[in-house]
């Protein structure tokens, strides 16, 4: 049963196809400014403004379950799904440019903190698929929300009773697609391409032969996004550490931060009615999910 994926954003760091908060420990997620390379202290896009973050995207995940599950209750019926573990970058930049956090890199190679971490769900029961989904409409004769609990959940954190996971989803991509050309345009930033070929440079002398592709060396090993118990082997630490290592000395960091800021500015100004809609809805649903999960008193999943 998937109840994820809602507010889910991508980061095109990486190669990958595009993706502060509060202090998330409650939820099992880390707090967004937790450990923060310091080349990446006080680097933030105008588009942050407007999307959440990966924390907050945890957050999310967990104040759905949190309202599905009590929603449930009130059915006489306990939900058997638990929330996935939280994996993955804390904000938008951590490997938008390269992975600048060399302990990281020493320790884990290229694969994040807990990606060896996975949700283990049985398959739930037809009543709380039933009641989840809204494929009945009312339940020991008691009405059943319209589309279920999760899309009675979805209108809870919306704020709107009319909202749905396409309505909330369609606010979000202007954002998501904003920061995904922004990135895509900078790289033909000549300070960009300036501190590529530095970064390319600075691993030659470091035994490597890279081109001035600050994603290549990662992509050189071909790691998947998933495997079940993740390990750098040692060739891999070492090369993920000269790779972080160049990406502090390079520059690629602060030239292709102006480069996206730029864009991004320019783009926002065009539209600035839009726009304060956008950040409105998102500050909005944040609220809604900070709300939800301060009513639960012990786990987001009852």
């Amino acid at each position: 049963m998937l109840l994820t994926g809602v507010a889910a954003c991508g980061n095109p760091g990486g190669g990958t196809a595009p993706t502060s908060s509060q202090s998330a420990t409650s939820t099992g997620a880390p707090s967004a400014s937790a450990s923060v390379p310091a080349a990446l202290q006080g680097v933030q896009l105008p588009v942050e403004d407007y999307l959440p973050s990966p924390v907050e995207i945890h957050e999310e995940t967990q104040a759905r379950f949190t309202l599905i599950g009590q929603c449930l209750a009130r059915y006489g019926v306990t939900m058997k799904q638990q929330p996935p573990p939280f994996t993955g970058p804390k904000t938008l930049l951590e490997r938008r440019y390269g992975s600048p956090d060399t302990q990281q890199a020493a320790r884990y190679g290229y694969w994040m903190p807990g990606d060896d971490k996975s949700p283990s769900n049985p398959k739930p029961p037809d009543d709380e698929i039933a009641l989840t989904f809204g494929q009945v409409t009312s339940f020991h004769n008691q009405q059943v929300p319209q589309g279920g609990c999760i899309a009675e959940a979805i209108r809870t954190l919306a704020g709107d009773p009319n909202a749905t996971a396409q309505s909330y989803g369609g606010v979000l991509t202007t954002a998501s697609d904003l920061q995904s050309a922004s990135f895509d345009a900078a790289k033909n930033d000549k300070n960009v391409a300036k501190a590529q070929q530095a970064w390319s440079a600075c691993m030659k002398d470091k035994g490597y032969t890279f081109p001035a592709d600050v994603f290549s060396a990662s992509d050189s090993l071909h790691v998947p996004n998933v495997r079940p118990k993740p390990a750098a082997d040692s060739k891999e630490v070492k090369l993920a550490v000269a790779d972080s290592q160049c990406v502090n000395t390079s520059g690629i960091i602060t030239a292709w931060a102006t480069a996206e800021t730029r864009y991004q500015k320019a783009e926002i100004a065009k539209d600035p009615e839009k726009w304060a809609r956008i950040k409105k809805a998102n500050d909005t649903h944040q609220a809604n999910v900070h709300k939800a999960l301060a009513k639960s008193t012990t786990s987001p999943t009852p």
